[in-house]
């Protein structure tokens, strides 16, 4: 089998975290976390699993030992991903997941690393984004590469055990090499 990251996006809020954990639960010797560096505060403990967080030097000296595979700022703080996170997932044996935009979906392929891109999308009313927000969310969605899925997470009634489920039977569908490679992937 061969690395690969399954890599969510959507909307902030759109349970792309939720689902990262459910998939963990459900594969916990088959998948490992990505986590993305930061110099943002922590919100919160959940913010833990998906986070790691930095000061700006430590950031920055990332950046200069060229281990970063990719680096924004966004609303004056810094994100990225360190390439030693990815590895030690790999070299434990795990494939990935990782919450990200789609430019980082690019960013990954551009580096070496394969990439499943599982799109979530928010359906009914999940949250109270700004219509620049949401302006925002689409431009990317709409100039970003192909996902290889694309998941409806209903806030409704039963949606994310729905969404959870599509999700982790792509995933399975993968670890089981029903696929040696999935349709986007590169």
């Amino acid at each position: 089998m061969h690395n690969v990251i399954f890599a969510f996006v959507g909307p902030s809020g759109s349970g792309k975290s939720t689902i990262i954990a459910e998939m963990l639960r459900r594969f916990p010797d088959r998948l490992g976390v990505i986590r993305s560096v930061t110099t943002r505060a922590k919100r919160s403990a959940e913010d833990d699993l998906n986070y790691r967080f930095l000061t700006r030097d430590e950031f920055a000296a990332l950046r200069v030992a060229g281990r970063l595979i990719q680096g924004v700022e966004y609303a004056g703080q810094f994100y990225g991903n360190d390439r030693t996170d990815a590895d030690e997932v790999f070299s434990s044996g795990r494939q990935g997941l990782i919450a990200l935009v789609e430019d980082g979906i690019v960013n990954f392929r551009n580096a070496g690393y394969r990439v499943a891109m599982i799109r979530i999308m928010p359906v009914g009313d999940y949250d109270g984004r700004s219509e620049e927000r949401r302006l925002a969310d689409a431009e990317r969605a709409r100039k970003g590469p192909l996902p290889d899925i694309e998941i409806e997470n209903d806030f409704a009634r039963g949606g994310l055990d729905r969404a959870v489920n599509a999700a982790a039977d792509f995933i399975q569908g993968y670890l089981d090499g029903l696929s040696t490679q999935p349709p986007n992937c590169s």
